[in-house]
């Protein structure tokens, strides 16, 4: 009919990884932003956003700096609100969360009935001599596979010590088997391998 219905659901929208998949001809799976979040490539693009609010705080005689943890203090860095894993009706409109964290990237399997999911998990340490770009890659988190069974809602974490590269996520055409480009913790992506779950 061409009629537009807004939802009011707003997705994350990083330009180098999938939020926002079909399912079937009705249902939508998406990773969503708590209420008033920005998408990822909008607040990079409008850093001057948070300037308000931390003018405010300096007015009130309150930190207002960016704050990045090393060493003891690598957990230091304020935690944003967890994201949401929503299934969405494109006829009523309905979103259910399946399940919150801080998730950057999705792929669904062939059968529609796996979801595989990349969660940014904890800070990466700065090792001194060690460059920050190069075969270390430019993350300063590690992400983490997570697949969840759509049809009984139970999340699995294979590979726990795993870090995974984004965008790279590949579900067989014919089962439910998916292939993965990763690598283990302190070790430099030229490192990395490729893993079937």
């Amino acid at each position: 009919t061409g009629t537009v219905r807004w939802l009011g659901i707003v997705p994350d929208a990083p330009s180098a990884t999938r939020t926002l998949q079909w399912r079937s001809p009705d249902e939508l799976l998406a990773i969503t932003l708590p209420a008033g979040a920005l998408p990822y490539d909008v607040r990079a693009m409008r850093p001057q956003a948070a300037s308000p609010a931390r003018w405010a705080s300096a007015a009130r005689g309150e930190a207002a700096v960016t704050v990045v943890g090393s060493g003891a203090y690598l957990n230091a860095r304020p935690q944003a609100s967890p994201k949401r894993l929503s299934r969405i009706s494109a006829r009523t409109g309905e979103a259910v969360t399946l399940a919150k964290g801080d998730f950057v990237d999705l792929e669904l399997s062939a059968s529609t009935r796996q979801l595989a999911i990349v969660e940014a998990a904890e800070d990466i340490r700065l090792v001194a001599g060690r460059p920050v770009q190069g075969p270390y890659g430019v993350a300063v988190r590690r992400m983490r596979l997570r697949l969840l069974d759509l049809d009984t809602g139970a999340l699995h974490r294979p590979c726990q010590a795993c870090d995974i590269r984004t965008s790279l996520l590949g579900w067989s055409p014919a089962r439910d088997d998916l292939l993965a480009y990763v690598r283990a913790d302190e070790t430099p992506w030229s490192g990395g391998r490729l893993i079937r779950v």
